[in-house]
């Protein structure tokens, strides 16, 4: 254990960093909120620029029609978010000596 700024830290808590699941599930919430923010704000942009073309267009138009009514990205954060779960499930899993 060591002192820094008058906080004690002790180096085994980080020692998640060093794992790559660890390291990921550490920042993948964060990472999740900054994701969600920058699809949101770009969504106009981006729109505007598909809809230039008219093939890119009418595919977008039909995804439309084909997708949930209430938009595609509650899904892409509840997979992200069941994934980094049953990572750190698994993580738990092999740290504890079970794999």
């Amino acid at each position: 254990m060591f002192e820094w700024l008058g906080i004690e830290l002790d180096p085994s808590g980080l020692a998640i960093l060093a794992n790559p699941i660890g390291f990921f599930l550490v920042f993948s919430f964060p990472l999740m909120i900054f994701a969600a923010f920058l699809v949101s704000e770009l969504v106009g942009p981006l729109e505007r620029l598909v809809r230039r073309s008219e093939m890119l267009g009418r595919l977008l138009d039909n995804a439309i029609e084909k997708g949930p009514r209430e938009g595609w990205s509650g899904y892409i954060l509840a997979a992200v978010t069941v994934i980094s779960l049953f990572g750190l499930a698994f993580w738990a899993f092999c740290y504890t000596g079970g794999a």
